[in-house]
């Protein structure tokens, strides 16, 4: 058997284990137990030397960077990043890379409806991130490259507040955030700074 049909065989077998697993009548069965279930295989069949992250994440590779560690958000609110997002099956949902957005077509000259291509600014304030891109940048080094993926519990927003979800460990987000679909991001950190006004003045 080829390793490609190998693959699909394993992921078949997880889906119908999903399928019987659904049908089961466990009021203990949790909100992402199929999901993870079927991330696990994804993973397995995949990238199996995948790192997992304290809060739950899966680092598929990582080139450490040489600058500074932005730490806490207190220390370091903001942060400067390249992305690149995609879904598990490669196709890109959206990108920061001139480049690739011309090579997949997508990209416009238009002044007035242009995305803005290159590095872009993030907060981190009042959990202004989804925690599992708060995790990544949080650890990453500036000049550091990160792919990772990203199940959807850890990408979960208050619908009251449109805020990030926080809580301290995995098994809570597991257990207790209703997440959309996974997905991967390819980040780059560029900077981490405490001053967004002063960092706009001085880039001028």
């Amino acid at each position: 058997m080829n390793p490609m049909n190998m693959k699909n065989t394993i992921l078949y077998l997880t889906l119908a284990a999903l399928i019987l697993a659904g049908c089961a009548r466990d009021p203990k069965i949790g909100p992402n137990d199929a999901n993870k279930l079927y991330l696990d295989s994804w993973i397995q069949v995949n990238h199996p030397d995948a790192a997992i992250t304290g809060l739950g994440a899966y680092i598929l590779e990582d080139t450490p960077g040489t600058g500074i560690t932005p730490g806490s958000a207190d220390t370091y609110p903001y942060v400067r990043v390249a992305y690149t997002v995609r879904s598990l099956d490669g196709s890109v949902q959206s990108t920061t890379d001139e480049e690739l957005s011309k090579r997949l077509g997508t990209y416009t000259a238009n002044e007035s409806k242009c995305p803005y291509y290159g590095p872009v600014v993030w907060s981190r304030t009042g959990n202004a991130l989804v925690a599992g891109l708060e995790e990544a940048v949080s650890t990453m080094s500036v000049g550091g490259h990160r792919t990772m993926l990203l199940p959807g519990w850890l990408l979960g927003v208050d619908a009251s507040t449109n805020m990030s979800i926080r809580y301290k460990t995995a098994e809570e987000y597991l257990e207790k955030v209703k997440g959309g679909s996974p997905v991967i991001y390819e980040l780059t950190l560029t900077e981490a700074f405490a001053d967004v006004q002063k960092w706009q003045v001085d880039s001028i």
